[in-house]
């Protein structure tokens, strides 16, 4: 197997792991948006207090939801500040890939499936074409359930960080009125200890379920062929 082909095998193993789910960043854009909203219209004294008393109906309800009251330009900054999470859980992911080195294990799993489909026929090509596809659909949804928990957790505490950034800026005036919150301390920090234990479970998980598995398909059924040649 050229070096050219091995390099696509990494590179689309590597594709799924590294994507961001867009559930996590959509609530996160919601949240955030209306906390820096209450924040101005109602003077809260903290993140975690522009939440109080609003429920999922308060929330988002089409009657009396403060969602659909906000201004676009809440809605904007938040929308870009959910770009700027897609681009730390991606490094995040990337480095915690490299720190594995697991790019490096990828050539031995190759060699195996090749020797292991040296000898298959077309049939048996098929049947094992499809059964590892299945399976592996499965452990992609299972990655991305793990994946969806970890960047709801951090996104959460990193929303508590840019709305208490937000409120330091608009009360530079009475500065020294700004108190720190416990409150908000302890939650961003449990944010993030929950987030970095979904990360570590969800990078574990795909080390050992998803990338020998798409190795496997890849290089046993010729699945990269199509894609040899695209640069």
């Amino acid at each position: 197997m050229s070096e050219k082909t091995t390099d696509k095998i990494k590179e689309q193993c590597l594709e799924t792991i590294l994507s961001v789910v867009p559930m996590g960043q959509f609530i996160f854009v919601l949240a955030t948006a209306v906390i820096l909203f209450r924040i101005d219209a109602n003077g809260a004294a903290s993140p975690i207090l522009a939440l109080k008393d609003l429920g999922i109906k308060g929330l988002v309800g089409f009657e009396k939801g403060q969602f659909w009251l906000i201004g676009a330009l809440y809605i904007l900054a938040s929308f870009f500040l959910a770009l700027l999470n897609d681009y730390l859980f991606k490094l995040g992911l990337k480095r915690s890939y490299d720190a594995s080195k697991v790019l490096s294990k990828i050539d031995g799993w190759m060699a195996r499936s090749n020797t292991a489909m040296d000898r298959a026929d077309k049939d048996l090509r098929t049947s094992v074409h499809d059964s590892i596809s299945k399976e592996l659909d499965k452990r992609i949804s299972r990655y991305r359930s793990k994946r969806l928990l970890c960047e709801m957790s951090i996104s959460f505490g990193l929303t508590i960080i840019y709305a208490s950034a937000y409120l330091c800026l608009r009360n530079t005036s009475a500065f020294g009125h700004i108190h720190f919150s416990t409150v908000d301390f302890l939650a961003t920090v449990f944010c993030f200890v929950v987030g970095w234990a979904h990360h570590r479970s969800s990078v574990i998980y795909a080390i050992r379920k998803i990338i020998p598995l798409q190795v496997y398909l890849s290089a046993s059924t010729g699945e990269l062929a199509f894609f040899i040649d695209i640069d």
